[in-house]
């Protein structure tokens, strides 16, 4: 957050980011969107780019009014060393890597009644589930501490909606790196609260038709595990 005399001017803040924070000249910024308020605030949403490659979670809000920066927040990792290249996996082969990793029995774009209602849902006659990869720079989640990586990444939708996700397949590998779940398992149950009687709440399945506290519906994910960091399991979703 800036004071007053130290605001920035809109159409200079990103040279004066870039400056400021050492990032090399491969660093570009994308805008995404941009939206203002009740109060004349204006809030830019940009990605981050390196060489023309999106930098997996890596993001930067930019508030103004008046012309002038008053606040900025994001995640923008430092990379030293960007390692972009051509891939030595092609799309095609990295697409048909992530099926087989995904190993789902039918696919959305598969079936001429979703892509129709897809379509119409988007008012774009172009509007397809079937995967367009996309390439990234991002890290393995087991070693975030280490390089980035060069990566394939592609939304998957299938029939089975616990088996959509967001998969990421090393470019230079063919091996996964991480995948993210696209559809949310929203299973309604209850609990008997201290203070306020039986309450609702949305649980997930652990893959053996028990219900742990686990809830993702919102798009955040809020998680209640016993000291040891394994789940409570309940078989009726009805917690005591």
């Amino acid at each position: 957050i800036f004071n007053e005399q130290s605001q920035i001017a809109t159409a200079a803040f990103l040279s004066w980011f870039k400056e400021t924070y050492k990032l090399n000249s491969a660093y570009e910024f994308e805008l995404i969107s941009e939206k203002r308020d009740d109060l004349n605030n204006t809030h830019f949403e940009y990605v981050l780019k390196i060489e023309d490659v999106h930098l997996d979670m890596n993001w930067l809000n930019v508030h103004a009014k008046n012309g002038m920066v008053y606040q900025f927040n994001g995640n923008v990792e430092i990379v030293t060393s960007p390692p972009v290249s051509a891939p030595a996996l092609d799309e095609k082969s990295a697409l048909n890597l992530a099926l087989q990793i995904v190993g789902a029995k039918n696919y959305l774009w598969q079936i001429e009644a979703e892509e129709q209602l897809l379509k119409r849902r988007m008012a774009n006659q172009a509007a397809t589930y079937f995967p367009v990869g996309t390439m990234v720079l991002t890290k393995n989640p087991e070693n975030l501490e280490g390089k980035h990586i060069l990566a394939w990444q592609f939304d998957i939708y299938t029939t089975e909606l616990q088996k959509d996700q967001r998969i990421f397949i090393d470019a230079s590998t063919g091996q996964k790196i991480k995948s993210y779940p696209l559809t949310f398992e929203c299973n309604a149950g209850t609990v008997a609260s201290t203070w306020y009687g039986t309450q609702n709440i949305n649980t997930d399945k652990n893959g053996d038709d028990n219900f742990i506290l686990l809830d993702d519906c919102g798009g955040a994910q809020i998680r209640t595990t016993q000291t040891d960091g394994s789940d409570f399991v309940e078989g009726d979703n009805n917690w005591t």
